[in-house]
């Protein structure tokens, strides 16, 4: 709310000033500060100003301000999470857990009836991974000791 008022309260300053500016002369008047905020700065100097004037470089720089995109994702969450927002959301929720209990359900009958019957294919692997590491590491001794014999002799 706070935003959109300052949107409009920037719209309605620039729109007096384009219409009572500097491009027009009222009892000989001629501001300095409605050319330099509308950007009409005809026969002005304007040092370090920007062109298309002070009003519209501060409403693009309110539009890519944090202030613009908090006030954005506020208003996307409030849409979210409001009336029909947030009751497809806790639909969908109430969907995915229920798809999580059916699966924790398979995969806990699935490992609880298959461990076992593997249990003997099991132990015979752990086994044969004892022994092909054993068998690496008398290995590896025996190439100690050969090296060692070699360099000596």
């Amino acid at each position: 709310a706070k935003q959109e008022r300052l949107h409009a309260r920037l719209d309605h300053f620039e729109g007096v000033l384009r219409k009572m500016g500097s491009g027009v002369r009222i009892f000989s008047h001629r501001c300095i500060f409605c050319g330099l905020a509308t950007g009409n700065m005809s026969g002005m100097a304007s040092n370090s100003f920007p062109e298309e004037g002070l009003l519209p470089a501060l409403r693009a720089e309110l539009n890519t301000s944090s202030s613009e995109a908090m006030y954005q994702i506020r208003i996307s969450l409030s849409n979210i999470l409001t009336e029909g927002g947030l009751t497809s959301l806790a639909s969908r929720i109430k969907r995915i857990l229920g798809a999580f209990d059916v699966f924790d359900t398979a995969l806990r009958e699935t490992l609880v009836k298959s461990y076992p019957q593997r249990l003997p294919s099991v132990d015979v692997v752990e086994m044969l991974r004892l022994l092909t590491f054993g068998a690496a590491g008398v290995m590896a001794v025996a190439s100690v000791v050969f090296g060692h014999l070699a360099f000596c002799a």
